[in-house]
């Protein structure tokens, strides 16, 4: 994970604020910087807000309590659990991310990148040929089973590039292999314009027409088909460059980082989760039985009680909230920013570039909920 601001695409942050300039400039530079800096992240976080508060409320069973109070609390509460789970990563920051690993693997308990089901982010593919800016740069567009979120999304991001040719194709594993075998095969010009299929044939007869190509794919497509898109633009490369690139669901906030981050410090992609309870990180099977866990530490996502179908499956699930809203049903509540900016952290776009939260990282606070994570992780027991 790089330790510097990365640029990202298509919108690029300015350059720093630099000594040598006089106070309007820096002051005028300054804000440019921020304003550059919300529109990148607003294709993470749509609804981002700035820092308002850095020390937030604690409670202890939904009544006011010190920090102090409220952390032994909770060491309390892990160390005689039996079967503690962490949930919501999608909602932390990456360094905040990082602290919540090692805090389930210190406990032996269960991570949840993201609370949703089938079709998260986090259960998605990794594998990614395209970043925005690359999207800004196409002569082709090829849509693939697109939601309304990620079309709306989709046809914002090339919004403005004039002549750009659009193709809509089904989501089907049998569309993208009839395709593949069309440009990679011998087939002439004859037979492609008699194929069964004329959005098959027209999209062959775009690509071979063209330099660049983009493949958005919508958020639920089956990664099965997902691969063979990649698996296409790597028999092509030679002739067109085609970028693929999957949009994310509503809603998705940092789960790529998320899965970043789960995937290199445990070396097992997230899926339905990761158990720690041997001691060592295992995938977790989809049949996992919630009412086992007694213990859930909501790590920046939604609080537990409040619609959660964590708490759902086992309402004697005793709960440790970590977010911006104080959750008055938790047994513990501590209250962090969030994804805002004016912090010095991190959230990865979901093309896999790296953005920070603030315009200078050297002059902005920290995040809250790294510390905490961190003071967790410090002070409970090993499992016996």
């Amino acid at each position: 994970m790089p330790d510097g601001p990365v640029r990202g695409g298509p919108i690029a942050l300015h350059s720093p604020v630099t000594m040598n300039q006089q106070p309007n400039q820096q002051l005028g530079q300054a804000k440019d910087n921020e304003d550059w800096l919300k529109q990148d992240l607003q294709w993470v976080l749509p609804q981002i807000t700035k820092l308002n508060v850095l020390d937030g409320e604690t409670t202890i069973a939904g009544q006011a309590a010190s920090f102090d109070d409220a952390i032994n609390k909770a060491v309390e509460l892990i160390d005689q659990s039996q079967a503690p789970l962490i949930a919501g990563l999608s909602e932390l920051t990456i360094e905040a991310q990082r602290q919540a690993v090692g805090l389930a693997e210190k406990m032996r308990g269960r991570l949840i990148a993201h609370t949703e089901k089938a079709g998260s982010p986090c259960e998605s593919s990794v594998i990614q040929s395209a970043t925005l800016g690359e999207f800004r740069q196409i002569d082709l567009l090829i849509r693939v089973q697109l939601t309304d979120d990620a079309s709306q999304l989709c046809d914002h991001l090339v919004e403005g590039l004039g002549d750009l040719a659009i193709v809509d194709l089904d989501g089907s594993l049998e569309s993208v292999m009839a395709l593949r075998q069309l440009l990679i095969g011998q087939s002439g010009q004859t037979e492609i314009n008699a194929h069964s299929d004329t959005r098959l044939a027209l999209a062959c007869h775009a690509i071979q027409q063209v330099q660049r190509v983009a493949v958005a794919l919508g958020p639920k497509l089956d990664t099965r088909v997902e691969s063979q898109w990649h698996k296409l633009a790597a028999s092509i490369q030679q002739r067109q460059r085609m970028a693929v690139l999957r949009f994310p669901p509503d809603r998705a906030a940092n789960a790529r980082g998320a899965l970043e981050v789960v995937t290199w410090q445990t070396g097992l992609a997230p899926g339905n989760g990761i158990d720690f309870s041997s001691g060592a990180p295992r995938p977790m099977g989809s049949g996992l039985n919630f009412a086992s866990c007694d213990l859930l530490i909501s790590a920046g996502g939604p609080c537990a009680t409040e619609h959660d179908p964590l708490q759902d499956k086992n309402p004697n699930l005793k709960c440790i909230a970590i977010g911006p809203n104080i959750d008055t049903q938790a047994q513990v509540s501590f209250q962090t920013p969030g994804l805002v900016m004016g912090l010095a952290a991190r959230v990865m776009r979901f093309d896999g570039i790296v953005l920070w939260l603030c315009p200078d990282p050297t002059s902005a606070p920290n995040d809250p909920a790294v510390q905490l994570l961190q003071d967790l992780t410090d002070r409970i027991a090993l499992p016996t």
